[in-house]
């Protein structure tokens, strides 16, 4: 039997779950929800926005968090129109985007929400993330928050007075870079990006999908595109320079992997290449145009 908590321990579960709101995005992510559902402290209120999954995602999330808002969309949106749904309900002074194949360690949100106090000027909080072989998450005794230049989109805890007028997540990105998008705008606004050393999550690192409704080159393909966007969108920011240099290097790559014959990494290589090219030639458009958002 678990020892019952403290007074202090009691006032801060109470603090959290009155201020921060969790937003979750999830596209068949039956596999992986329930741990992290479970690992949101008891009383914070949690929105999912399903992504129009085919497997068992909203069933398990009304099991696992019957109180949780749900939104079930008829078509896939993306990651970060999705997670745009959630946070434009949030009425809390918080808000923190957890992806659904990452697990909190119980303190983290907690700790987060106590750094943002500190410094009220951070508009997104970010933590120490651990991935699948990480053994385990026994809470840290660094108590240190350094300011970084970007933090990952799979936990993001965010002051929505600071991050509202910017938009949240920029709508035309599907997945990937929206986080780096969003980093960027914080940043140019004159906020800042806080990472607390101290909490701690374990992120299993892409399988927030399940497998059998995922392929790796569709989502390389996409991530191209996406890269693409975001360089003609920061084309004079020295971010989206070194951005648009990263996929000219992908060629010289792929052509080497092929000559070792590495086919598996050249054909990934190449599949965001010709994302790139794709957005390069269509423009916007080609955002969507995805098998994901097609299912």
């Amino acid at each position: 039997m678990s020892a019952a908590p403290s007074v202090e321990e009691a006032a801060i579960d109470n603090d959290v779950s009155r201020r921060v709101t969790a937003v979750i995005t999830t596209y068949n992510s039956a596999h992986v929800i329930r741990a992290t559902l479970e690992a949101i402290p008891t009383g914070v209120h949690v929105i999912v926005v399903d992504n129009a999954s085919r497997d068992q995602t909203v069933t398990l999330v009304r099991g696992a968090r019957p109180q949780a808002k749900i939104y079930a969309q008829a078509l896939n949106v993306g990651f970060g129109p999705g997670c745009n749904v959630g946070l434009a309900d949030v009425t809390t002074e918080f808000a923190v985007v957890i992806n659904p194949d990452l697990v909190v360690a119980p303190t983290a949100i907690a700790r987060c929400l106590a750094a943002a106090d500190q410094m009220p000027d951070a508009a997104i909080v970010g933590c120490r993330q651990r991935d699948a072989q990480a053994a385990a998450l026994a809470p840290a005794s660094d108590a240190a928050v350094s300011d970084v230049e970007s933090l990952s989109g799979a936990f993001m805890f965010m002051r929505i007075a600071l991050v509202r007028p910017l938009g949240f997540f920029d709508p035309n990105l599907f997945l990937y870079f929206e986080d780096s998008d969003l980093n960027l705008r914080v940043r140019l606004a004159g906020h800042r990006l806080i990472e607390v050393a101290a909490a701690r999550v374990q992120h299993l690192g892409g399988k927030s999908t399940a497998t059998s409704h995922d392929s790796q080159l569709e989502k390389m393909r996409i991530w191209g595109q996406s890269c693409a966007y975001f360089a003609e969108k920061h084309k004079d920011h020295p971010i989206g320079q070194r951005v648009a240099r990263k996929v000219r290097s992908y060629t010289r790559r792929a052509r080497i992997k092929r000559l070792l014959c590495q086919f598996d990494a050249a054909a990934e290589l190449e599949a965001r290449i010709q994302g790139f090219k794709e957005y390069q030639a269509g423009g916007v458009a080609t955002l969507r145009d995805n098998l994901f958002a097609r299912r």
